[in-house]
């Protein structure tokens, strides 16, 4: 809060809380107030810091931030400044983002550099041809170390903010607020041998603010009894009108190709011709044959084209060879089938961008009914409007080689033996050489345009393998060559990763250009929130009340199915038996929806209404395999024209499966109220619905409904979610037990609703059988106690200690914690929930000196030494978090559930933190600008405790899988034992895949650092 401007006039009357402690007020200067504060660990915030003198911790860990404000602009009549500023910076380097308890293994430079040049071996086998085996099955422990920093991973990071505060008149100012982020990170999840190669991530993300605050009515220093007197009834009333603008856009991509795309599975040069042959009788011309007549590896992934060191020999196919523009054997890729080998590049660029516009306005009043102070109630209320436009794309570049192959010749369809073109021999006999028929297809471009590069014509064939990267662009395939075969994923972009106008919708999608062709556009994510609310603090009999309301609207402003259960509409009971001209059965409700016995029958078999079935008669039934007993489910489709039905046909209306999604409008009251049981006493309780928008699983594509026949593509993300609903109960009480020592107990309860779950919708009509997507299904409890003891600073020491039970179960832990569990249907049962934990004890105490007539410390040399320095330590103990036990052993996990879910317990997790520090004032007692300097030594887990956040699911261990012990483990080894492989290097690379940093936490860690303080 340094530099924010403040009536001189509201100083006193004023109060800050930062991190649960009052904060201290600095110096006041014409009316700007320095506020410096401190957390719950001491830690002042502000001013300039380095992590330690050097600027360097063990980890790597750089850190430099500094702010500066002041008055720019003052009135020399009353010195109340009016126009004011704020501007801070920060940046961090950061090598190692998570230090490993166990540290992290890697393969040596010099091994890394020896296996790029040859990755592979060949070995001879007796009396069978030599096979290759990677040359990393080779190494040993002498060839890798046990690092503490991964190499490769680090984080770089820039934030630089500024505010203006202007005061307009005594009743009026204005801030305008602006932020910049800056940042870079490397990183690689499955490095050990290819940790030079990691992938990049940057963001940027830029943010202002505009806000205007108006207070009606003068302002002064009188006290609420003087203004009662003036027997006002509404007073101290103002506004705050706010407006702000956010935009985010990132990216990820190898760092030598970035968006060369064509360069990321580039190989080399393969010079293929097409030759003609002769039928298998040998009497005439009957087609052409790929032939190979060279290949020259390339340097832009050399390691890759290094596969192919051991094929001595020219090869007749490139599919013969161990690499290959956009493809590696993935029996040489894979080491021990543990890890990848070297060479790895990053398959994926991707991008995206991201908007958000926000207005809120809010105003507060006082009102005092008669006049009094004693009925005074606080109004505040305000609304908020917030849009987001997401936008994101990416490409899976290694797939635009096979893609390309697959699609270069694709329009020639065998010869045409009417048009002779030249002869040609074949072991001294000439034979008529005829022309390859073609032909156009409207939905393909890429044989056509890939001609342009060539010069070549529709009937001679083309190789993509030898022509350079650089020449090869996206835009030569059309939208459906690429979304067709999963290489492209996009929306606020076109196919080709260009940035869409706002004002595309789902709807356009389907449409068709004037000249026949579709770009398949795939409008942005674009959200919209709205909320209004207002609360009533005021005091009744000595008990202190805060009423409120809060109205949230979502609308995912997008197109939703009609139907979760079906692509296409669904003819509904009352207009199917009105097309028939027959009466609705009693019974059968007119928006059932009708399945018939058989395609175009008017024979009822089923009806549905939501997910309730019922048989022909229109009784209700348990499940839809009751009736259907795994036969084809067949729908009565409202649209009889299986042409017009069909989703990818040019005659596709989309009205026909989607319909907008409707808002969802949620009230949220909110009670609190405390009251004094006695002088020493006081009791509390609040009530609060809290609603959360959707966080994942929102967004589908029109492109996944477009491939919704193709199980392997049907649409996992639900657009037609809704807000997650939180009710929350808490009771308590407050006892002073001294005039330093008090305890608070207190007592909670949560209803979590509709909450994302992982769910199957079974019986969806023929192709497919059913498809796993998300919903509202999930719900759960959390109960809980906690008891609280504070003692405030008595002598030198203060200390607090808080304990809590709790109780967390519910039917899911997030949203994907179902996901395989529901093919037979979705069952919900209450289970803990993964973020449990049954006990947590926290102590701090907080040991400091003061300075002057408050020193009470050891005095050197007649100095008071530890002045103004305190030693902080914070205690931690949580029992453990829930996980499932498995069964059956697999290599670094399991299968099979060894009771039930969640039913198994990590052990306890015991931490201690410590931070010493010291302050100093630089400048004389007297010195009206004097800066505060305070010294650090912060140490996170003094003990270096290794405690266990994870385990394998089948031992409960955290080191031991069980699998090399299990039946299945030794199969495997006997495998590599009669294949004359060695079982020791091979154990020696488990043993080093098996070290699972994430499952402990934190090392040690020291931080040594300073902040000024100006």
């Amino acid at each position: 809060m340094s530099g924010a401007l403040v009536p001189q006039s509201e100083i006193d009357q004023m109060q800050v809380i930062t991190g649960g402690i009052q904060a201290k007020y600095g110096d006041v200067t014409g009316g700007i107030i320095s506020i410096t504060t401190k957390g719950p660990s001491n830690r002042y915030t502000g001013g300039l810091e380095y992590e330690t003198s050097e600027g360097l911790t063990p980890y790597g860990y750089h850190l430099l931030s500094g702010n500066f404000s002041g008055p720019l602009l003052r009135r020399k009549k009353d010195k109340i400044s009016i126009l004011g500023f704020r501007v801070s910076g920060q940046y961090i380097a950061q090598d190692e983002a998570r230090p490993a308890a166990t540290g992290y293994y890697r393969a040596k430079e010099s091994v890394i550099n020896e296996l790029e040049l040859n990755p592979i071996t060949r070995i001879p086998v007796i009396n069978q041809p030599d096979r290759f085996a990677p040359s990393g099955e080779f190494i040993t422990n002498d060839d890798v170390d046990l690092l503490d920093v991964r190499p490769n991973q680090g984080t770089q990071r820039l934030d630089l903010t500024a505010k203006i505060d202007a005061r307009l008149s005594d009743n009026i100012d204005i801030s305008i607020s602006g932020a910049y982020t800056d940042s870079k990170n490397q990183f690689g999840s499955s490095s050990f041998f290819n940790w030079q190669n990691n992938p990049f991530s940057l963001s940027n993300t830029y943010r202002g603010n505009f806000r205007f605050r108006h207070r009606l009515g003068k302002t002064g220093l009188k006290t609420d009894e003087d203004k009662a007197k003036k027997g006002s009834l509404i007073r101290n009333i103002s506004y705050v009108l706010q407006f702000g603008y956010e935009k985010n856009t990132g990216s990820a991509e190898d760092q030598r190709h970035e968006d060369r795309l064509w360069e990321y599975g580039y190989v080399g040069n393969f010079d293929i011709s097409w030759d003609p042959v002769l039928n298998p009788d040998g009497t005439r011309h009957n087609g052409y044959n790929e032939n190979l007549r060279g290949f020259t590896p390339s340097n832009l992934n050399p390691a890759l084209a290094a596969f192919n060191n051991e094929i001595t020999e020219l090869e007749s196919n490139i599919r013969e060879y161990n690499a290959y523009n956009g493809f590696t054997d993935g029996t040489l890729n894979s080491i021990w089938g543990l890890r990848g080998n070297v060479g790895g590049v990053y398959n994926s660029f991707n991008k995206r961008e991201s908007d958000r516009i926000t207005f809120q306005a809010s105003s507060n009043f006082d009102i005092f009914p008669g006049g009094s102070n004693s009925g005074r109630h606080s109004i505040e209320f305000g609304i908020l409007y917030e849009e987001r436009l997401n936008r994101s794309y990416s490409v899976a570049p290694f797939g635009l080689w096979t893609v390309g192959r697959l699609q270069a010749n694709a329009h020639i369809n065998g010869i045409d033996t009417t048009n002779v073109i030249d002869t040609f021999s074949v072991f001294g006999e000439v034979f008529d050489q005829f022309a390859v028929n073609f032909n156009n297809d409207e939905n393909l471009q890429f044989y056509r345009r890939v001609r342009q590069i060539t010069g070549q014509g529709l009937d001679e064939y083309v190789n993509i393998d030898g022509i350079d990267p650089s020449l090869l662009t996206l835009d030569l395939f059309s939208p459906l060559e690429l979304t067709d075969q999963q290489l492209v994923g996009y929306s606020g972009y076109d196919y080709l990763g260009n940035r869409l106008d706002g004002d595309v919708t789902f709807n356009n999608f389907f449409d068709i250009e004037a000249d026949g062709s579709r770009n398949f556009n795939v409008a942005p994510f674009r959200p919209i929130y709205t909320s209004a609310y207002i609360q009533d603090k005021f005091v009744f009999k000595d008990i202190i009340f805060n009423l409120g309301l809060r109205v949230d609207r979502y609308d995912a402003n997008t197109k939703v199915l009609k139907d979760q259960f079906s692509l296409y509409d669904i003819q509904t009971a009352g207009d199917f038996y009105t097309s028939i001209n027959e009466d609705i059965p009693s019974g059968v409700d007119p928006d059932y929806k009708v399945y018939v016995n058989r395609e175009g029958s008017d024979v009822v078999k089923a009806f549905r209404q939501g997910e309730q079935w019922y048989n022909a008669s229109g009784t209700p039934v348990n499940d839809g395999n009751v009736i259907f007993g795994g036969e084809v489910v067949i729908p009565r489709y409202a649209e009889s024209d299986p042409i017009k039905r069909n989703i990818q046909s040019r005659e596709f209306n989309p009205d026909i499966s989607f319909e907008d999604y409707e808002p969802e409008v949620n009230w949220m009251p909110r009670l609190a109220f405390s009251f004094p049981i006695s002088d020493d006493a006081n009791f509390f309780a609040h009530y609060d619905i809290l609603v959360e928008r959707p966080q994942s699983n929102s967004f589908v594509s029109p492109l996944s409904y477009y491939y919704f026949e193709d199980p392997s593509r049907t649409p996992a993300n639900n657009p037609g979610l809704r807000p997650a609903k939180t009710i929350d109960y808490e009771v308590g009480f407050q006892q002073k037990l001294s005039n330093s020592t008090a305890i608070t107990l207190s007592a909670y309860y949560k209803e979590l609703r509709d909450m994302i779950q992982a769910r199957t919708l079974l019986y969806i009509p023929a192709p497919i059988s059913s498809y796993e997507t998300f919903g509202n299904i999930d719900f759960g409890t959390v109960k809980g106690f906690t008891f609280k003891y504070d003692m405030r600073r008595t002598g030198n020491i203060q200390l607090t200690a808080n304990y809590t039970l709790q109780f967390a179960d519910g039917t899911g832990s997030n949203a994907s914690s179902q996901r395989g569990l529901t093919s037979r249907g979705n069952i919900r049962n209450l289970l803990p929930l993964s973020f449990d934990e049954r006990h947590r004890f926290v102590a701090t105490v907080d040991y400091r000196y003061g300075s002057g007539k408050k020193y009470n410390g050891p005095r050197w040399f007649g100095a008071d030494i530890f002045a103004n320095a305190g030693l902080n330590f914070t205690a931690t103990a949580v029992s453990g978090r829930p996980y499932t036990r498995l069964q059956v052993p697999r290599a670094f996990g399991g299968a099979g559930f060894q009771g039930s879910i969640n039913g198994a317990r990590l052990p306890w997790n015991f931490t201690i933190d410590a931070r010493a520090d010291k302050s100093f004032r630089i400048g004389g007692k007297d010195t009206k600008r004097a800066l505060f300097l305070n010294i650090y030594l912060r140490v996170q887990n003094v003990f270096d405790t290794r405690n266990i956040i994870g385990v394998y699911p089948v031992t409960g261990s955290p080191e031991d899988d069980g699998f090399l012990a299990s039946a299945d483990g030794q199969a495997v080894l006997n495998n590599i034992d009669q294949s004359n492989r060695n079982i020791g290097v091979y154990l020696q690379h488990y043993q080093w895949s098996l070290v699972n940093p994430g499952f402990f936490s934190l090392p040690r860690r020291a931080f040594l650092g300073a902040v000024l303080d100006f």
